[in-house]
């Protein structure tokens, strides 16, 4: 009896040593699936540029897996940043950052500035309100000038932003949507993800909602989605 005694706290409080190391530093099960899903997508998308990956960590600040891949062109280089998540289970790429010093942000910001034009041209006939194109261009980047189809290792992001909801419904957004992915689909501009959003304006005036502003705004709808991707109503957040 006595010896249960000392076998049950040890128990406990390794149970809590393994439950804070997995918190800050994840786990290796979950570490090597974040590591065979970022090789998996490594292969399947750069057919033909040359790169090489880290060993990762686990950020526990993100709940993810962070891998830096460097890739490879003639006489230069650019290291990304890919965090692969969720935590437990991690088998979709989340995030792809360009590092700061692998980053020419005098042609980063010009040529986002010409794609949030061409975008926003092209959507013309759909309510859009703003439409932001981002596009990180590494330094010393063999293409020239910015194009629709332009080829850097990770595609531009696109924000849409409708304008503010008077009452539209679910449904009424998605058709919205998915009018916006066929619209670029068709016209082969290249993308890694977009992000479509509604948000509804709140008159706080009469200071009945304690903490919030005279005005404020909240999320009614959004939709992230991939290229190549099928979107459904059911992926409304």
């Amino acid at each position: 009896m006595k010896k249960w005694l000392f076998i049950i706290p040890a128990l406990i409080i390794t149970g809590f040593v393994l439950f804070g190391y997995n918190e800050f530093n994840g786990n290796f099960l979950s570490k090597q699936i974040a590591k065979s899903t970022l090789k998996s997508y490594l292969a399947e998308e750069y057919t033909d540029i040359n790169y090489q990956f880290d060993k990762g960590f686990y950020d526990f600040k993100l709940d993810t897996y962070t891998f830096d891949v460097t890739f490879y062109e003639a006489q230069t280089n650019w290291t990304y940043t890919f965090e692969v998540g969720p935590k437990l289970i991690p088998t979709a790429i989340q995030t792809k950052t360009l590092h700061y010093d692998s980053k020419d942000e005098v042609i980063s910001t010009l040529w986002s500035e010409q794609g949030s034009q061409y975008v926003k041209n092209l959507l013309a006939d759909i309510p859009v309100g703003g439409t932001s194109y981002n596009i990180d261009v590494p330094k010393q980047f063999s293409q020239a000038g910015w194009s629709p189809t332009v080829d850097v290792p990770v595609a531009p992001s696109i924000t849409i932003e409708f304008p503010l909801y008077k009452g539209e419904s679910k449904e009424t957004f998605f058709n919205h949507v998915q009018d916006i992915q066929k619209a670029l689909n068709a016209d082969g501009i290249r993308y890694d993800s977009v992000f479509v959003y509604m948000d509804e304006k709140f008159d706080n005036r009469d200071g009945k909602k304690e903490g919030y502003a005279p005005i404020y705004y909240e999320r009614r709808y959004s939709l992230h989605f991939q290229a190549n991707a099928k979107i459904t109503l059911d992926d409304i957040q």
